[in-house]
């Protein structure tokens, strides 16, 4: 499966996973989140519940964490 991958801009290491071309959801303030390019080395390590997650509600928050 393929995401769009936005990062928070007041915290970098924040993320929300969407289904492609989706767009932000409404509850988000689209001025808070870039759209990056999907590094597939970070989309390849989204847990299964996080793609569920997306599957269900069209998006999922996680954070990047230093291995």
């Amino acid at each position: 499966m393929t995401f769009d991958i936005y990062r928070g801009k007041k915290d970098p290491s924040l993320r929300m996973a969407t289904l492609p071309g989706a767009g932000l959801p409404d509850h988000v303030d689209v001025k808070d989140w870039k759209l990056v390019a999907s590094d597939p080395i970070e989309v390849a390590a989204l847990s299964e519940d996080i793609a569920e997650d997306i599957e269900a509600r069209g998006f999922s928050f996680y954070k990047l964490v230093e291995p």
